[in-house]
């Protein structure tokens, strides 16, 4: 039963991050295909986003989340949580130090995920081939 369990979420991440690259990819050509702006740094904002102030009990779902995907939990320190709501749907970043595979520290990177009433996916941390959507989807968003 653990195993369908941690099977389903591993697919239910990669559909998250399949959607948040989607997401992403989208708006890049949104932006290739538009018309010089005043600005080359000019960005698609969510105006629709709103700050959203996390309870004790939210982080503590977010916490168990971060550190459900973690091979050493028990080193992770994680900081700066912070989110936004659009739709209903609570987006939650933060930054997390741990541990890595070869048990060695990196330094403090970005995580996003999302936020449910019995729990926090987390869909993305800014390693390898994620970090660039990572940390910038976090510092345009919900870092601001």
């Amino acid at each position: 039963m653990t195993e369908d369990r941690t099977m389903n979420c591993k697919i239910l991440l990669a559909c998250m991050t399949a959607s948040l690259f989607s997401v992403c990819t989208n708006a890049t050509v949104k932006i290739a295909n538009a018309q010089p702006q005043s600005s080359p740094s000019t960005l698609i904002t969510h105006p629709k986003m709103e700050r959203y102030i996390l309870s004790t009990a939210e982080k503590q779902r977010v916490r168990k989340g971060v550190l459900g995907w973690l091979k050493h939990p028990e080193t992770a320190r994680i900081r700066q949580i912070a989110a936004v709501k659009n739709r209903g749907i609570v987006t939650v970043c933060g930054y997390l130090t741990a541990q890595n595979f070869s048990d060695k520290y990196k330094g403090s990177v970005p995580f996003i995920g999302t936020l449910f009433s019995r729990g926090f996916v987390m869909t993305g941390v800014a390693i390898g081939d994620q970090t660039e959507v990572v940390t910038r989807t976090c510092n345009q968003n919900v870092f601001q």
